[in-house]
């Protein structure tokens, strides 16, 4: 049996748009992203966001995304890469709101020969 989200037919007109994306700009983006949620924690709020520093390079998220990448990478290095929803590729990134997307879940598609992957970014709780 195939499982289903309970909520599928909310969302079964809906297609997904995916977007390609490269290994540098998942990383990147992966690491705005645990900018993003540390500012969250840390102020609580997206103000001042501007100022908010780097993430220190001796952090373990620094360490974590740049691992994820890597294995990612070495199992599927030379793959298609596309991202469907909500993946700040740059600092100060854009409410998620302005894109027109919800923010909470992200879809990395990864494809290389008969492979395939997906990273799935769940920001819901």
């Amino acid at each position: 049996m195939v499982g289903h989200r309970e909520d599928a037919e909310e969302y079964a007109d809906e297609e997904p748009t995916f977007r390609p994306i490269t290994f540098t700009e998942l990383r990147k983006s992966l690491h705005n992203d645990a900018r993003l949620s540390l500012v969250d924690i840390w102020d609580g709020s997206w103000s001042g966001i501007d100022e908010m520093p780097e993430v220190p390079a001796s952090h373990v998220v620094t360490h974590l995304v740049d691992d994820l990448v890597d294995v990612i990478e070495g199992r599927m290095g030379g793959a298609l890469v596309a991202v469907n929803g909500y993946l700040p590729t740059e600092w100060p990134p854009a409410d998620p709101t302005d894109e027109d997307e919800d923010g909470e879940y992200t879809y990395v598609l990864f494809v290389c020969g008969n492979d395939v992957g997906v990273l799935d970014i769940d920001r819901s709780c």
